[in-house]
């Protein structure tokens, strides 16, 4: 905070301000949607904020929509605007106060602000945005609160820089409020969550089904996680990843599905031909997805696959997906280990491993098309109905 200069006014005379703490939320992509799907989704996007809100132990809040913008009120702890951000269809968040906007006190508010935001020798610029009917206009606005700043701290002090600036000064004006914030803090964006019904997505030991599952359920779907569990000891990482995508789901019941897949995968090893296990091991995987998917009411499934991890997949996709009779979802298929990597730190998932050799040995192996009437021949003597129906009926859940 800058003591201002004698001369420049006395900010420590007390008034009484009707001041209010928010949380400023602006929404995604719902802002371009017809009327009533935009209602819709508003309504939806209010109770996800509540829920997290309360999920995170913030009371005694209050949501309202003014404009293109949801309003958080009652939230002390700087912390909410965070919290609120990680909402599917929130774009930015911001914590901010709210004033009266009455335009003979709006200088002096904005510039009050700034005494306690600004430190000496920082640089600052002022953006200012008014919805709706207000007497002056924006740029007038910025210019007249830059130069009140500046006469109010001193210009050997602080400096106007509207480039490249240190700080910025944030207004909003919306009707009868004015709102003050330091910055924005980016959301999760895309869709309200579950407003595109419900996916199922097949969880793997590695990262790659997790990061599928979190951009799915950025466009709106409800995504069940489900590990088929093809070897021992990985249950409690399916677990740890799945919790951690149940930090998106603004749902009261949220479970991990698991299916045993070891008899499947032991049927499979007795196979003589080697190029042709690892797509009967998928096609099984597939099978018990999409029973799994439809029990559960879904309307598809999710599965990590990238073209740069396995170099037969391009190739074969079509014999995979012949068994789904379910849409299968890819959001990954045309991104990069770095590209991956980002994503799964954006969500949390900080312990990202490398590809084990198991991968690498295969994206290192020349691409083969196996003929589907080989596989289908196979699979007649591996009796796949009982092996599906067999892991269906051990099917088990933990609540998350």
């Amino acid at each position: 905070m800058i003591t201002p200069e004698a001369g420049n006014g006395d900010s420590s005379t007390p008034r009484n301000r009707l001041q209010d703490s928010v949380v400023l939320v602006s929404t995604s992509e719902i802002v371009l949607k017809s009327p009533y799907v935009k209602g819709s989704l508003l309504r939806a996007l209010v109770e996800h904020l509540r829920w997290k809100l309360r999920r995170a132990g913030f009371r005694d809040f209050k949501t309202m929509i003014d404009g293109g913008r949801i309003v958080v009120s009652g939230l002390k702890d700087s912390d909410a605007a965070e919290v609120c951000s990680q909402v599917f269809g929130v774009a930015a968040t911001a914590s901010a106060i709210r004033l009266p906007s009455e335009p003979s006190t709006l200088v002096e508010e904005v510039s009050r602000y700034a005494d306690d935001f600004l430190s000496e020798n920082d640089s600052f610029a002022v953006r200012v945005r008014v919805v709706g009917q207000y007497p002056t206009s924006s740029r007038e606005i910025e210019r007249n609160v830059g130069s009140a700043v500046l006469a109010r701290l001193g210009k050997d002090k602080v400096s106007v820089d509207l480039d490249h600036p240190k700080k910025t000064i944030h207004v909003e004006i919306r009707g009868d409020s004015l709102y003050l914030y330091e910055r924005h803090i980016e959301g999760c964006g895309g869709l309200p969550y579950s407003c595109q019904g419900r996916l199922v997505a097949m969880l793997s030991e590695d990262i790659d089904t997790a990061v599928a599952s979190w951009l799915m359920m950025k466009r709106g779907s409800h995504v069940i996680p489900l590990f088929i569990e093809t070897t021992g000891g990985h249950e409690q990482k399916m677990v740890d990843m799945a919790r951690k995508l149940r930090e998106f789901a603004p749902v009261n019941e949220y479970r991990l599905v698991i299916a045993p897949f070891l008899e499947t995968a032991k049927s499979i090893s007795s196979v003589k031909e080697e190029q042709c296990k690892w797509l009967l091991h998928k096609r099984m995987m597939y099978r018990v997805a999409c029973s799994v998917a439809k029990k559960l009411c879904a309307l598809g499934i999710i599965t990590g696959e990238r073209l740069d991890i396995d170099s037969r997949t391009l190739l074969n996709l079509s014999t995979i997906d012949e068994v789904a009779g379910f849409a299968v979802y890819r959001p990954l298929i045309g991104l990069g280990e770095m590209e991956v990597q980002t994503l799964a730190r954006r969500i949390g998932l900080c312990e990202v491993r490398a590809q084990g050799e198991e991968n690498a040995s295969i994206s290192r192996e020349e691409p083969v098309l196996i003929e589907l009437d080989r596989i289908r021949a196979i699979e007649k003597d591996l009796h796949v109905d009982l092996l599906v129906q067999n892991a269906l009926q051990k099917t088990r859940k933990i609540d998350l």
